[in-house]
């Protein structure tokens, strides 16, 4: 016996149970054809509403073989042949996940294109109410702050049973700074952030309070909130037409209008951007240099925390607790395997333990290297891709980026990726993949997937370049003040304790202390400390009552003069300066014998007076006596004098476009301007001097951790061993342990202990500490604005130098930065990339002296033009900057109109149809009037090689496929013996296409896509590419024959408990299936006696009874045919009630769903919205 070949006249696209955008719609196949070429044959006529607002339509379809056996339908393709000439309409399809899912769960595979990302820092803000269409969250300074147009996801519950979630994209986004109180004691500043958005809330939705979050309240039954990363879980088909024509053989690439389709409306609108401060102030770390141990007994259970003694630097903690060893990574405590025990929070050093850790009380021990937050304004750099876009890209950073501070993001196919630093030289991306390595200065990305072409990939990270870093430094030992009330004493005893004396001489103190005399201060450190509240016994001579002369008063600048009111002998005068830059300096000036000149004694920029008897002084803040002249027959005082800054400064010196910048690190000297000084000057005339006797009990001792009065101490970083105690600090208090001891100023740079040690060797050593230099300057400036495109010529800033300067800058129409020639750069209108400069340009040849610049280096010169050129920084006020800008963005649409819930999509509605590995296919329809009709004419249509081919008549009825022998190699029609023209109205046209199938190698966002093999026809701008929708082969088939024992409805594809003593026999009598008729479905045969059962399919449910003695053959209503065939020998003998027959059948059909995504639009009913899905497929053909 032989069966007919499949004919074109067996593939048909098949309607589904329920053709309507309704939650159920969708569902299984029937058996009704969707009809070529008759109107709303799948989807209704745009209606006006779907025109004013948007919509998105769905179907789901089968591609079906309905030949009465079950040969093979290979290589099955789905593909868009025609697209509708309207472009606010598109269309797109899908695999559908099941043949019987519904509307509801396409979806949300369409929904799915975002996914929970990582979790944003600090908390969701107390209660947000179920209807609210703003939310409000709590962050630290540093923090980034979410973007209007990112969405987010808020989470409540997360992992437990009742979690519930909602996606947001913020429309407005407003900052303001709060204080909160945490303790009794303790308050905080937060920046609380409120987020607008175009849905509301569906549910409520609880927080943290700002306490709560203090107190490391567990989040697992609260809400937080993360960002929403792209997941892009469907996959898409469409289609395009070529930009370009394609001649035939020449090349491998084509060029499309786009690789994008719309799934979901969307309306663009101008946004304007005011104001906004592009300066990307981010918290790094500034790291000490020593390491510091932990040893410690803590509660190591789910959920609970413990503090280590500062904050710790990413990368260098490492924690033993009881047999588990973890360290830090991405602030969380993994083992070598990975699996994570807790978080870290770098700042606080706090660790807080996950639900898997339960240990209970245990000991820790471990080490790490500690660490102050440091907020500084990022360094940034960027690179371009160009035209050969590979995976791999290596930058050379100007400085060494701080370990895990560096952020690189890059664009594919228009949608931004970020990676990380891990602290560990990795980088990561949000998922935890590796995406390459960070090398001292040195950074290798691998991307995810190839970027865009002349996309920017960016780089912004902290550096500590601006910070001096002190280890096992000997201090200078710590002393007690004790103000002298009687002017100027000429010497000085003093006793304590058991035979402890120092004498003070010439304002130096030597015996059983050392220190010094400043003005009538005192400064005196016992060699070994005392007690607190010692009591000392001081001895002075002091001049006579009347012989003393005094002056005080308040002058302007730093030119001075004054008159004490009579002769003087000697006397003493102290300065109390302000400066322009905010400065404060307290200087001590003495007379000198057998001379009219002032020397100084003392200089400090504190109230508090730090000893300089270790020989320790200042080598970077000078004042300087210019002139002084001290008449001591009339008393008249005249006083010139300057300060000189000498400051740490690191210039940052941009060589071209193309290398990295250029750092130099210099001692900078700054003169700063005299506001005024405040005078009190004490005199004697006489040398005429009475002993005095006096007793004075010391409460506090301090030590001066720095000497550099230009600098200050980072909050933090401060790790003393004071007389042999540990000692730390914690917002400017000092610890030993858990217990205070004092309190540090850090911008003296100077510790007071209020308990230390007694009878101790008094010695301070800096086991580590960190000092803040002047911060670095903005050199550049690479961002991308919050949303873009942006609207040309739309762009502006205003900056403002160090000196004073205002420049307002804008773009010409290329995007390039006008308004200074101290500004350069370019704003890239379509991504919004903003890359900017601040240098000026200087010409070697005519700038021979450039050479001396405290920056230069002959590395910085570059050619152009024949020249050589050098670029001078430009220091700018980084909170100067402030730029205006209108982006375009797109109106949020209600999601119950549409159809679809347009938050989880991209911002403007268009995802990727082609991506690299894709098959796609290239069609043209031709046409072609047949001269003749008659049976048996032979029509030659001009090109090889085709498609398909139909036939129609005059009126576009459809020649049947009986009638017509088409050899699609040849492109050769005939319309066969059995024609009948009576059926048609002449003429006949015959409508065929061309086609080219290739894989896709490499797509760009510019529609330019790279294939596998060369175009072999000539293809004009109406072709249409499209990617194929692969459904391989089909064919139907019954499989997974067993019996079982007892049936527990349950429909398992392996056996559950005892096998049934009767098995089908399947081998010689197999179940017989259609193409046309099969099911996908699991069917079981559940006896209910030795010879009856009932027929129940685990989707269609129980749908008849059957019989061992007679053929099995239940009806499906869709074809009225049977669904399979099971012949009577098949059965054998021995069953019983409940014995259970379980098998699959396959069916030759393939449920795709079908999208129609409407975008606003003016038009009308006679509108022509009509689009062609192309079924194509092989056969097996007889060689014979």
């Amino acid at each position: 016996m032989t069966t007919m070949a499949i004919t074109q006249n067996d593939l048909e696209i098949l309607k589904s149970e329920i053709m309507a955008d309704t939650p159920d719609g969708g569902g299984l196949p029937t058996g009704i054809a969707v009809i070529d070429g008759v109107s709303n044959n799948l989807f209704p006529d745009v209606s006006d509403i779907d025109r004013l607002i948007g919509r998105v339509r769905l179907r789901k379809v089968s591609l079906a073989v309905k030949t009465a056996n079950a040969d093979l339908l290979q290589a099955t393709r789905m593909l868009f042949t025609e697209l509708p000439a309207n472009p606010n309409i598109s269309v797109f399809a899908f695999k559908a996940t099941s043949f019987a899912d519904r509307r509801v769960d396409a979806q949300n595979k369409i929904e799915s294109y975002l996914a929970f990302g990582t979790k944003w820092a600090g908390h969701l803000l107390e209660t947000q109410l179920a209807g609210q269409r703003v939310i409000q969250i709590s962050l630290d300074k540093g923090d980034a702050i979410p973007a209007i147009d990112k969405p987010l996801v808020l989470i409540q519950n997360e992992g437990q049973s009742d979690e519930f979630y909602q996606y947001i994209r913020p429309t407005k986004v407003d900052t303001v700074e709060r204080r909160f109180q945490v303790t009794l004691d303790k308050t905080v500043t937060r920046i609380i952030v409120t987020i607008e958005f175009g849905d509301t809330l569906t549910k409520t939705f609880t927080g943290l309070t700002v306490p709560e979050f203090y107190n490391s309240i567990s989040t697992s039954r609260r809400a937080i909130l993360r960002e929403a990363r792209v997941a892009d879980a469907a996959k898409y088909y469409s289609a395009s037409r070529l930009a370009e024509p394609v001649i035939a053989m020449q090349s491998r690439q084509v060029v499309v209008n786009s690789i994008y389709t719309q799934v979901v409306p969307s309306t663009q609108v101008e946004t304007p951007l005011l104001q906004v401060d592009p300066v990307n102030q981010g918290t790094s770390q500034a790291v000490g240099t020593n390491t510091i141990l932990i040893n410690k007994t803590i509660s190591a259970t789910a959920n609970t925390s413990f503090n280590l003694t500062s904050g710790v630097a990413m990368g260098s903690l490492t924690l033993t607790v009881a047999d588990i060893t973890l360290t830090d990574t991405k602030g969380e405590l993994r083992t070598a395997l990975g699996v994570s025990y807790g978080a870290i929070n770098y700042g606080t050093g706090q660790v807080t333990w996950y639900s898997n850790m339960n240990k209970g009380q245990v000991a820790v021990t471990g080490s790490y290297k500690p660490a102050s937050d440091i907020t500084r304004v990022a360094q940034t750099d960027y690179q371009i891709v160009g035209g050969n876009a590979g995976y791999n890209y290596v930058r050379e950073l100007g400085t060494e980026p701080l370990a895990g501070s560096l952020k690189v993001s890059y664009v594919v196919q228009g949608s931004v990726y970020n990676v990380t630093d891990d602290g560990h030289g990795n980088l990561v991306d949000l998922s935890g993949n590796g995406r390459g390595t960070v090398t001292g200065r040195t950074v290798l990305l691998t991307t995810a997937a190839i970027p865009d072409t002349d996309s920017y990939i960016i780089y912004s990270f902290g550096v500590d370049l601006d910070t001096t870093k002190i280890a096992d430094k000997v201090l200078s030992p710590a002393y007690h003040i004790i103000t002298i009330p009687d002017g100027m004493p000429a010497s000085i005893t003093v006793t304590w304790g058991v035979g402890k004396t120092a004498t003070v001489t010439n304002g130096v103190i030597t015996g059983d202390a050392t220190g010094s005399l400043s003005g009538n201060r005192l400064l005196l450190a016992p060699n070994i400390t005392v007690d607190k509240g010692t009591e000392f016994t001081l001895s002075y001579s002091r001049p006579l009552p009347a012989s003393a002369l005094s002056y005080s008063d308040t002058q302007a600048g730093r030119v001075l003069s004054f008159n004490m009111g009579g002769a003087i002998t000697k006397g003493q005068v102290r300065l109390d300066i302000n400066t322009s830059q905010g400065l404060f300096l307290n200087v001590v000036l003495s007379t000198v014998a057998n001379s009219n000149a002032l020397v100084v004694s003392s200089v400090s920029k504190s109230n508090y007076d730090i000893p300089v008897n270790a020989g320790e002084v200042d080598p970077r803040l000078s004042f300087v006596i210019e002139s002084s002249n001290v008449d001591k027959l009339t008393g008249k005082i005249d006083l010139t004098f300057s300060v000189k800054i000498t400051t740490k400064f690191t210039y940052i010196v941009h060589r071209s476009f193309f290398r990295s910048d250029y750092t130099k690190t210099v001692y900078k000297n700054n003169y700063p301007v005299i506001t005024s000084t405040g005078i009190n000057a004490v005199a004697v005339k006489d040398d005429l001097v009475e002993t005095i006797n006096s007793t004075v009990i010391v409460q506090d001792m301090l030590a001066s951790l720095i000497t550099g009065q230009s600098q200050s101490l980072l909050a933090g970083s401060v790790f003393l061993n004071a007389m042999g105690a540990s000692i730390n600090d914690k917002n400017g208090v000092l610890y030993s342990g858990d217990v205070a001891v004092g309190s540090v100023d850090y911008g003296a740079g100077l510790a007071t202990l209020t308990n230390w040690t007694a009878a101790a060797i008094n010695k301070v050593t800096a086991t580590s500490l960190v000092v803040q230099e002047a911060p670095l300057p903005v050199a550049n400036i690479i961002f991308r604005t919050p949303s873009a495109p942006l609207k040309e010529a739309s762009f502006q800033m205003n900056v403002t130098l160090d000196n004073g300067t205002v420049m307002s800058l804008s773009t010409d129409a290329q995007g390039g930065i006008t308004g200074s020639a101290y500004a350069h750069g370019q704003v890239d209108f379509k991504s919004g990339v903003i890359a900017l400069y601040f240098y000026e340009k200087l010409k070697v040849a005519d700038n021979p002296t450039v050479i001396n610049e405290p920056w230069y280096a002959a590395t910085n010169i570059y050619a152009e033009g024949g020249f050589d050129y050098i670029n001078r920084p430009i220091d700018v006020k980084p909170d100067s900057i402030r730029y205006n800008a209108v982006a375009y963005s797109y109106l949020p649409l209600d999601k119950e109109l549409i159809g679809l819930d347009p938050v989880r999509l991209p911002t403007d509605g268009r995802v990727p149809f082609v991506r690299k590995g894709d098959s796609i296919a290239i069609t043209e329809l031709k046409t072609m009037v047949l001269p003749t009709n008659a049976p048996n004419d032979t029509f030659n249509l001009g090109f090889t090689r085709l498609s398909d081919v139909n036939v129609v008549d005059s009126t576009g009825k459809k020649v049947s496929f009986d009638y017509l022998d088409i050899d699609l190699d040849a492109g050769v029609l005939t319309l066969n013996a059995l024609f009948d023209m009576t059926l048609y109205t002449a003429p006949l046209t015959a409508k065929f296409r061309i086609m080219d199938i290739a894989l896709v190698i490499e797509t760009d966002i510019s529609g330019r896509v790279t294939l596998s093999t060369v175009i072999t026809h000539n293809y004009s701008t109406a072709a249409v590419f499209s990617s194929m929708l692969l459904a391989g082969d089909m064919q139907s088939r019954a499989y997974g024959v067993f019996s079982q024992k007892s049936w527990g409805s349950v429909f398992s594809d392996t056996l559950l408990g005892d096998a049934a003593t009767s098995q089908l026999q399947v081998t010689n009598n197999p179940i017989v299936v259609t193409n046309r008729d099969a099911i996908e479905e699991r069917w079981a045969l559940v006896f209910t006696g030795s010879t009856s059962f009932r027929i129940i399919g685990q989707t269609v449910g129980e749908i008849g009874v059957g019989s061992t003695g007679t053929v099995t053959s239940p009806l499906n209503p869709m074809t009225l045919q049977p669904y399979f065939t099971i012949p009577v020998e098949a059965w054998g003998s021995g069953w019983a009630a409940n014995n259970v027959v379980r098998f699959n059948t396959v069916a030759a059909k393939y449920p795709v769903w079908i999208g129609n995504a409407i975008q606003q639009h003016t038009g009308s009913s006679a509108d022509n919205y009509d689009f062609t899905i192309g079924y194509h497929a092989n056969i097996d053909r007889n060689r014979g």
